[in-house]
């Protein structure tokens, strides 16, 4: 009996160093890579942010809108007119009272008169309609970004990011290839005109989602590169806008990730 229980300690000893020499390589390589972890996210944060706000994706756009009808002075011009009727003498009134007629064809020659034609939108404007190509631009507030919003799963082995939603830029229209079709308005009038439709086409699901997509992934990489380089290979990084629902990404795969 006696001669078994020397093997069975020896034994035990054994595999009390072997697993605890394993227990301790474990929790060093843990520790290790929660310091990668922590070093990377910090080190991109921070580089990230110095960037400010940073265009991310540039589309090009084409509306078709009816320039805006420009306001016209000629109201001023009538007020003009009506001036020296003097409103306070009753017995100037009187008499306006017996000549209505002459009164009423009193406007007619303004018509006439170069400025009232051309102050009128309608002549100018009336049926026209402008092609207008422009180029609009997603911004990224990378400045906005917060410790808080880098967040490390270590259950899951994933990194995830949430970044600002995306800004869009006013709409710069190419004047240069403009094309009118039944008139020639005013290039403000035609800027104006096509705001509107080309904000809303940057709006749309399919452009948009084009832009988030682009920038997803390049934050996706500015953390991914210097995981795999920490031979993290395993990790994930999953980017969300703030923006998009909560869910999103872990059901869409957060975009392209990196495995």
């Amino acid at each position: 009996m006696k001669k078994l229980i020397v093997p069975i300690i020896i034994g035990l000893v054994m595999f009390g160093a072997a697993f605890g020499g394993a227990f301790y390589f474990f929790q060093s390589d843990k520790a290790k890579q929660e310091a990668a972890i922590k070093s990377v996210t910090e080190t991109v944060l921070a580089a990230l942010q110095k960037q400010g706000k940073t265009v991310v994706y540039t589309g090009r756009l084409v509306a078709v809108a009816a320039p805006a009808a420009v306001a016209a002075p000629a109201p001023a011009a009538n007020e003009a007119d009506k001036a020296p009727e003097p409103a306070g003498h009753s017995a100037a009134a009187t008499p306006a009272a017996h000549e209505p007629e002459a009164h009423a064809a009193a406007p007619a020659p303004v018509e006439e008169k170069g400025e009232g034609a051309h102050a009128a939108p309608a002549p100018v404007l009336g049926g026209a309609i402008a092609i207008v190509p422009a180029t609009v631009r997603y911004e990224l507030d990378f400045k906005a970004l917060r410790k808080q919003d880098v967040v490390w799963d270590e259950e899951a082995h994933v990194l995830k990011v949430t970044v600002p939603a995306l800004s869009i830029a006013e709409p710069e229209i190419d004047v240069a290839n403009i094309r009118q079709i039944g008139g020639a308005a005013p290039e403000d009038a035609v800027r104006r005109g096509a705001l509107g439709p080309l904000l809303e086409q940057a709006r749309d699901d399919a452009a948009l989602g084009q832009a988030r997509e682009t920038a997803r992934g390049m934050v996706e990489r500015a953390f991914a590169m210097p995981l795999l380089v920490e031979g993290l290979k395993k990790a994930k990084v999953i980017v969300r806008f703030a923006d998009e629902p909560a869910d999103e990404d872990e059901e869409e795969g957060g975009g392209s990730g990196h495995h």
